[in-house]
């Protein structure tokens, strides 16, 4: 029997990108799991939770909620301590493996397993131990970025929103949005629905290459992130919209601006990271992608800050493609990273199959691939222009 659904923070409904571990009931230790975890944020008694989940284990080893904790705490321990880092992700990769070999279908297990593999192994290793796996299991089930506000007026909004691929329609909906939220100042959730707005009209006119009239909409969308994590510091979304924003925000900026803003952008990507690292599409690998390609030698000094490599990175993107296949932006950050790295006939191979897929395979995100196969036929101008004239 399950007490209840832990998610990282519960001041947000269930959405479908939430990292969602059952808490039994069969056993009083589990209250102190639940306890140890409610103050578990900035690295804090991993030690003690990763020790009292082995406790459990002693009695509970074939309980799925058993290892699939044990996983989540292995992948903390790894990413707060440096020296003991590959250690726990092989642990934490152990105990995904085990209970998905309980319950084959366990969404949270293959997220695990996904988190730990892409953190630390190579993509040989990945392939050999894993690939029947994968290919049988993924993709992973997809949703809205965000849940949905139980609010009269939001269902006018989000029916304009789900039309946002007219640039128009998505407009009225981030204006709805942001009435909604300024009526509602002390609702994270309607803060965050702005934050992810903005950064799709944003997003959309980056894609036509409107840089200037982009950066408004990022600086609003900064705002409004702001606003959520004021009142939920440690919500994962609220932390990844809010540094998509700002990130965007400074991506023109000079190198000393980039430097400057660096910390607060690789804080709050550190937090999605750790708590979610599957949350939106492995919106932190993607992250960390792009902040590399526009941010120089700045975001590559951040790698360390977020705890990955350019290797990590690579060999995480290929996964994530794997896990998310009808997401176009990742397979565009793949081909940035590949480019990157002097592989520049793979990025371009990757960027023609993208322009040739169907954006609207993806229910939930059409207009967002419609953005990304306008920036992969830049991106194909920019760097192949000989080669294509041929």
């Amino acid at each position: 029997m399950a007490l209840c659904l832990i998610c990282p923070s519960m001041l947000f409904a269930e959405s479908a990108w939430d990292l969602t571990i059952p808490l039994p009931s069969n056993d009083p230790v589990w209250e102190d799991v639940k306890k140890i975890w409610d103050d578990h944020w900035d690295g804090k008694n991993i030690d003690q939770l990763i020790d009292t989940l082995y406790r459990i284990e002693e009695t509970h080893g074939d309980a799925v909620e058993t290892h699939l904790w044990l996983s989540r705490a292995c992948y903390l321990k790894a990413r707060y301590h440096k020296k003991t880092r590959a250690d726990y992700l092989k642990k934490s990769e152990s105990h995904a493996v085990k209970a998905l070999s309980i319950d084959p279908h366990s969404i949270a297990g293959m997220k695990l397993l996904i988190t730990s593999v892409s953190s630390y192994a190579d993509l040989d290793y990945i392939k050999k131990t894993y690939g029947p796996f994968f290919m049988d299991k993924l993709p992973v089930p997809i949703g809205r970025a965000l849940p949905e506000m139980d609010l009269p007026e939001f269902g006018a909004a989000l029916k304009q929103w789900d039309q946002r691929d007219k640039i128009e329609k998505g407009e009225e909906a981030v204006a709805l949005f942001k009435k909604i939220a300024d009526e509602n100042p002390k609702n994270a959730l309607a803060q965050t629905w702005v934050a992810r707005g903005n950064y799709y009209l944003g997003y959309y006119y980056i894609s036509l290459g409107q840089d200037k009239r982009a950066l408004p909409f990022f600086i609003e969308g900064d705002r409004y992130g702001q606003k959520a994590i004021a009142l939920a510091p440690n919500e994962v979304p609220a932390n990844y919209w809010r540094q998509l924003n700002l990130a965007r925000s400074i991506q023109n900026a000079n190198i000393l601006v980039k430097a400057g803003h660096m910390k607060p952008i690789m804080d709050h990507l550190v937090l999605t990271a750790n708590e979610n690292m599957t949350y939106f599409y492995c919106g932190p690998l993607i992250s960390t992608a792009t902040i590399i390609e526009k941010g120089g030698w700045v975001a590559e000094k951040g790698l360390g800050l977020a705890g990955y490599t350019m290797e990590t990175v690579k060999a995480g993107l290929e996964l994530a493609v794997l896990a998310f296949p009808t997401y176009f932006y990742t397979h565009f950050a793949r081909a940035e990273v590949f480019y990157h790295l002097g592989k520049k006939e793979e990025a371009k191979s990757i960027l023609t199959r993208m322009i040739a897929m169907d954006p609207y395979q993806n229910q939930w995100h059409a207009a967002e691939n419609l953005c990304a196969q306008r920036l992969a036929k830049t991106f194909l101008e920019e760097h192949f222009r000989s080669s294509l004239k041929e």
